[in-house]
């Protein structure tokens, strides 16, 4: 491991700072400090932190420009210059503040992703309230949802380091309710980042998108991103809670966008394997796929009850050969059909089933069809 110890006189004052380059190799003995002066221009410290430069260019407004980029080599060293920077050199990062903003637009993905670490570290070293002012709400309030995804990473970072959690999730929170589409969108953007660690109030944003009434794309949008965090959820074993909420929202008949926006939430997310975890639930899932076949004016078009259909034939589908899955899948067919509304939805239910069956050549509904008309 090499140590570059360096010190410098400023004022009559004496800075010592040290950069651990972690190289693997032992601290040779003959080691000793070598003395330099204080950076007399402040672009010199990207040298003395090893950065290398290259040279690139960005799209904008007014055309292709020519720029400079500074990669970090890996991500110990992007730590250590930003310690270096805020401990010692805070002024410099402060001038530096727009350029970070812009690089949170950069169009190299991997490029945005440091540049929001980087952001998130300096939220918790220095001023919370101004990188949030100069940087953070600029990318929320971006039309794009490459640069609202800085967000997320930026604030995870924070929550990593337990500060300012609680003025994340008050943010996060009044972003999920106020008129502005783009921190309406940040928000649930931020929120496939941190819902593992912030599930309760990552649901609560799920719910304030699926229930606002908004435009058809803004919507769209709304719910492909909820479906994410539903997803992520259940990942992060959070199935029961999540069929419990959509449950619940489906069944809310003073909410119309609410009811359709769980029915594509659950038709989207809730797959075999999530059904099979949540044991207790299957009257729970049985209920929601009964709205979606039964109620067709959750979407005025008939296309969800489509959609549910042909999720109810991929089950069966994946469920061939596999004792387990057969067992549920036909609990599911048997309760669906003995609970259906009217006869009318009973011989839509055989209808499909046999349709399905006369275009499989592996006859894999024939022992749900056998155990229904039995």
């Amino acid at each position: 491991m090499t140590k570059t110890t360096k010190s410098a006189e400023h004022k009559g004052k004496k800075i010592h700072f040290t950069i651990d380059l972690d190289d693997g190799s032992e601290t040779s003995a003959s080691s000793h400090q070598e003395v330099t002066k204080l950076f007399q221009d402040e672009s010199t410290i990207l040298d003395k932190l090893n950065l290398v430069y290259k040279k690139g260019e960005q799209n904008t407004e007014h055309g292709i420009t020519a720029i400079t980029v500074i990669d970090f080599q890996d991500e110990e060293q992007q730590k250590k210059a930003l310690r270096l920077l805020t401990n010692y050199y805070s002024r410099i990062i402060w001038k530096v503040l727009p350029l970070l903003r812009q690089f949170g637009i950069y169009p190299r993905a991997d490029v945005r992703y440091r540049t929001a670490q980087a952001v998130g570290e300096l939220m918790c070293e220095m001023d919370f309230i101004r990188i949030k002012n100069e940087i953070i709400i600029p990318w929320a309030k971006s039309p794009l949802l490459e640069i609202n995804a800085n967000v997320g990473l930026a604030f995870s970072v924070v929550i990593k380091h337990e500060k300012f959690s609680e003025n994340i999730k008050k943010l996060l929170k009044h972003w999920s309710t106020t008129s502005d589409p783009d921190l309406n969108r940040t928000a649930l953007a931020s929120s496939i980042q941190l819902c593992s660690t912030l599930p309760e109030e990552s649901i609560e944003i799920v719910y304030r998108a699926l229930n606002r009434k908004t435009t058809p794309w803004d919507y769209t949008m709304q719910t492909t991103l909820s479906s994410f965090i539903l997803d992520e959820l259940c990942e992060n074993e959070h199935v029961v809670m999540v069929v419990d909420h959509l449950r619940k929202w489906i069944d809310d008949k003073s909410g119309k966008t609410l009811r359709l926006g769980a029915a594509l939430s659950f038709l989207e997310v809730i797959n075999l394997s999530y059904a099979l975890a949540y044991e207790t639930g299957r009257d729970k899932i049985i209920y929601i796929y009964q709205i979606c076949l039964e109620n067709r004016r959750l979407d005025g078009q008939g296309m969800v009850r489509t959609v549910a259909l042909e999720k109810l034939r991929k089950w069966t589908e994946e469920a061939f050969g596999d004792d387990e899955k057969e067992a549920y899948i036909e609990t599911l067919f048997m309760r669906l059909y003995m609970r259906s509304t009217t006869d009318r939805d009973k011989k839509r239910l055989i209808f499909n089933l046999k349709r399905w069956q006369k275009e499989d050549k592996e006859n894999r509904f024939e022992f749900i069809i056998n155990s229904l008309i039995a």
